[in-house]
């Protein structure tokens, strides 16, 4: 995925999902990793442009991202 698809549907989404319905003040944090689509200066740019504030995510960090280790985990108990 580059950067603009990411932009178009992924962060457009939930800019949508954040505004309108779960937090319509803007009080919330975006928390992506380091993927190239993610560090992209479009990207930067584009949240920059739509006020959304993005985590700091430290290179080199451990995956502090829950979902993929739960998923990992329901693939190894269903095999």
């Amino acid at each position: 995925m580059g950067a603009k698809l990411y932009q178009a549907s992924v962060v457009n989404d939930v800019d949508v999902v954040a505004k309108c319905l779960v937090f319509p003040e803007k009080k919330f944090v975006f928390q992506q990793d380091l993927a190239l689509p993610h560090r992209a200066s479009s990207t930067n740019n584009y949240f920059k442009r739509k006020n959304i504030q993005v985590l700091e995510w430290p290179r080199n960090s451990p995956d502090i991202n829950p979902i993929e280790n739960i998923l990992a985990y329901l693939k190894h108990v269903m095999q």
